[in-house]
Parts: C-alpha cells; structure tokens; sequence
C-alpha cells in the first residue's frame, strides 16, 4: 500500500515538472537564448511612431544590455512589456494573433526616442517579436490600434551575417 502511494506521487511530481518544463518561455528566457543580435528583412510599410521601423529593406540590430534597437542611423529603446499590462483593447488585438502565435516564442516591446519615454510606461504603439527557427527568423509587426488607415509595419526577416 505505501509503496502505490510513494509510486503515485513520484509520478505526479514528475508529470508536474515535464509540465514546467515544456510551458511558454518568459520574454526575458527567449531574449537571453534566442534573440540575435541583428536581422535583415523586409516591411512593405513603415511603423506608426518610430523611423526606425521603415518600409522596405532594412537591417535591424538589438542591444540587449542597453536596450536599444538600431536601423541605419537611427536608435530607439525598447521595454518589454509583460502581456498581464497590456490594455483590454491590446489584449483583444494580441487574441487576433492567437493562431500564428502558437506554439512560437514572442514578446511585445514598447519603443520610444528617449529611455524615460518607455521605461515603466506603456505606449500608445506596441510591436510583438516572433521568433522562429531558434531565433534565426524574426518577425517584428505593429498592433493595429487603427491611428493610421495606410497599413501596418509587419518586417520579416533573418539573421545578418
């Protein structure tokens, strides 16, 4: 009898660590194991608030210990933004990705000029980072707030070489 009761808690215990395990990756786990430092793609339109996320082809590089995004000459910083902060409106937009987010790595960033403009604060224009093939393939789309009727900045792209 003990010997069923100690065999069903070893395996309950073990089920409840592969669960763990295999659960959804923190943003700061993905940007640690799988965000490059740099990725060359392509958006046919340009972001709502920062030149930085232009339309056509560009390279875009990540510091990750200063929190910056790089393209060309211009830089942005980047806070990630847990999605328990995120408003119900965002909420609702990030439930739209549902289906080509599963089972990917991703995160949302806020981006601003000025380091103080996103740090703690929650902008208006959020972008989600999607990273496949262990980070080797990035996609960087805007969340359609509905401030422009032009499109949308959706980059796809690989890691620079």
């Amino acid at each position: 009898m003990k010997l069923k009761k100690v065999c069903g808690l070893l395996t309950i215990g073990l089920a409840l660590i592969l669960l763990a395990a295999c659960g959804q990756k923190s943003a700061q786990d993905i940007i640690k194991s799988e965000l490059k430092d740099s990725y060359t793609g392509y958006s046919e339109l340009s972001g709502y608030d920062s030149s930085i996320f232009s339309g056509g082809g560009q390279e875009i590089t990540f510091d990750k210990k200063h929190h910056t995004l790089k393209s060309g000459d211009e830089k942005v910083y980047y806070e990630v933004v847990p999605e328990k902060k995120l408003p119900k409106s965002m909420k609702g937009i990030l439930t739209s990705h549902e289906s080509e987010l599963s089972g990917k790595d991703y995160f949302i960033i806020n981006v601003g000029y000025d380091k103080d403009d996103v740090w703690g604060k929650l902008g208006d224009q959020l972008y989600c980072v999607v990273l496949t093939d262990v980070g080797n393939s990035i996609r960087i789309f805007e969340f359609e707030t509905g401030y422009t009727t032009d499109g949308y900045f959706d980059f796809t792209g690989k890691v620079s070489e």
